[in-house]
């Protein structure tokens, strides 16, 4: 089991060593193409067609901005210390890409939107592969910061942390989507607190989707005691000796359990 979480560990490493973490510092829509979509209802949403001039931070918590076309830039300060470029770098949203996990790559190569793309929010964190040349992001997605944790423990274990933060205190921080984590565990909630309580998710597909999954392989990598060794995941045994791969779709497959469904 030594040897095989080594293994996935290095293949992680392997494949995200070169993602870069900025923060958005502004956004250029185009001027059609552009449209809001509002979820103002239990079953379904309101669509209003925009003509770009939008500034994204009075978007309330209900309302997503999607465009055919925008280009943005970001801070200059950096986030890591693997980000070796100087002043700010820009994006676009035809490059926009998702990390795939269902392929057993893990990289970089997934595209969950085909036509438009959600615009991200001014400050929000953006990871992915730069261009040295030209300073931009050849692929790129909006990142959450359970996100940003997860990959600072893979690649520098608890390093770049304050030694209080163990990795059982940083697992715990891997939660997403945390409606969706709280409408799990009540079920039976009224609409009302529903409505009240929900947010558009505004980071990786990953995390609006499996709310658990960086916590379940932040535990198989750095305390795999909890998961394995005839212990349960939600009430399924995972066999001792499984290769990574397979482990990861069984994490997805488990996860699928709980998806993001809004209201509902």
């Amino acid at each position: 089991m030594q040897s095989l979480k080594e293994n996935f560990l290095g293949k992680l490493r392997g494949a995200w060593k070169n993602l870069i973490f900025r923060r958005i510092s502004n956004i250029n829509m185009e001027k059609t193409g552009c449209f809001l979509v509002r979820n103002s209802s239990f079953d379904k949403s309101l669509i209003t067609h925009s003509d770009g001039n939008i500034d994204t931070s009075t978007l309330d918590k209900n309302t997503s901005l999607f465009c055919d076309y925008f280009e943005g830039k970001t801070f200059s300060y950096k986030i890591r210390k693997n980000d070796s470029f100087q002043g700010a770098l820009s994006f676009c949203s035809k490059n926009y890409c998702e990390i795939n996990w269902e392929n057993g790559t893990l990289n970089l190569d997934y595209k969950p939107y085909r036509n438009v793309v959600e615009v991200p929010l001014i400050g929000k964190l953006i990871c992915g592969i730069i261009d040295p040349q030209s300073r931009k992001f050849i692929r790129w997605f909006c990142a959450s910061e359970q996100f940003l944790i997860l990959w600072t423990l893979i690649i520098y274990g608890t390093e770049l942390y304050p030694r209080k933060n163990s990795y059982s205190q940083l697992i715990r921080r891997l939660t997403c989507n945390n409606y969706g984590a709280w409408l799990h565990s009540k079920p039976e909630v009224p609409l009302e607190e529903k409505k009240k309580r929900f947010y558009i998710i505004r980071t990786e597909e990953a995390s609006k989707k499996y709310f658990y999954i960086y916590t379940l392989l932040a535990t198989y990598l750095f305390q795999p005691g909890n998961l394995v060794h005839g212990s349960k995941i939600w009430g399924e045994t995972f066999p001792q000796k499984q290769n990574s791969f397979l482990y990861m779709r069984h994490l997805l497959k488990n996860s699928k359990k709980y998806p993001y469904k809004g209201y509902s």
